[in-house]
């Protein structure tokens, strides 16, 4: 049976992801970090059991779009794709990429 992860990205003063699989939370972050040393994330909510399901980054110097842009990039060449995308004529435009497996 095919599953499929779920992943959510979105500025809003910080970058916003949300995802099904919280192993990619410190993966990203972790990676982030590389790039901007200041880097902070946090857990924005959790699942019932206590698995972080979304995070906010920040304290990125300036560099939210960038950052943002960065992470879309990363998760496509890992197996994400997009699934839904709004664009609203400006940064604050959400996407919504999917991973699936077997």
């Amino acid at each position: 049976m095919k599953t499929y992860g779920y992943a959510y990205l979105q500025l809003s003063g910080y970058v916003h992801l949300t995802c099904t699989d919280p192993e990619v939370f410190d993966w990203i972050y972790a990676e982030v970090r590389k790039l901007i040393p200041s880097a902070r994330m946090s857990v924005w909510a959790q699942y019932l059991s206590d698995e972080p399901c979304s995070v906010k980054l920040d304290k990125l110097q300036g560099k939210d779009v960038e950052v943002r842009n960065w992470i879309m990039k990363t998760l496509c060449l890992h197996g994400w794709e997009p699934f839904w995308f709004v664009w609203a004529g400006y940064d604050y435009h959400p996407l919504v990429l999917r991973r699936e497996s077997e």
